[in-house]
């Protein structure tokens, strides 16, 4: 009888491992996956100017110049649930990433007015923001305007282009990985 129960729980035991060895390897697979992502997308161009709320123009390199910054490019042409994952995704950010700049490009020609205060308060988005008429930050750095896309910016310089992680896990890998490029002396 010994035997048996010794079996049946060396049997849940190797079965238990072999469920936690899946997870972990979809896990590792995921990551790399991120990580090719951010890989891939990197030392970008910005482009000279972006406009302010008032209409001003500003010089990106003046803003971006000095210290490290996460741009993210939204447009209210972006699909709803794309929208709230980027909107999340920088919130998760800023609460765990306290010291990274966040700042809005809006990819879309606004009044300047009401209309772009309730698109900004409609997604909860607190960010500073300018504006980008025409897309060029996806135009130079051939990037589909259909997506949400951050930029990652130390010293002027574009360190990597990535789209919103999707779901938790990602979510994690992402945030760790932005805390390591931050690290880096680049």
């Amino acid at each position: 009888m010994k035997s048996k129960i010794f079996y049946i729980i060396f049997i849940i035991v190797i079965l238990f491992l072999s469920i936690l060895q899946i997870f972990r390897t979809a896990y590792y697979r995921l990551e790399a996956k991120i990580y090719r992502n951010f890989l891939s997308n990197t030392n970008g161009v910005f482009p000279d100017y972006v406009v302010d709320s008032l209409g001003n123009e500003i010089n990106c390199k003046t803003i971006f110049q000095q210290g490290v910054f996460l741009i993210a490019t939204i447009s209210p042409k972006d699909c709803s649930p794309c929208l709230e994952a980027e909107v999340n995704f920088l919130n998760d950010i800023k609460g765990k990433i306290q010291h990274l700049p966040v700042y809005i490009i809006v990819n879309y020609h606004y009044s300047f007015s009401k209309e772009i205060s309730q698109w900004l308060e409609e997604y909860n988005i607190q960010f500073p923001y300018f504006f980008d008429f025409s897309g060029s930050f996806e135009d130079f750095n051939h990037l589909n305007k259909a997506h949400s896309w951050n930029f990652l910016v130390r010293n002027g310089k574009i360190i990597t282009i990535f789209l919103p992680p999707q779901g938790k896990i990602s979510m994690k890998i992402y945030i760790e990985f932005i805390k390591d490029m931050i690290k880096k002396k680049l």
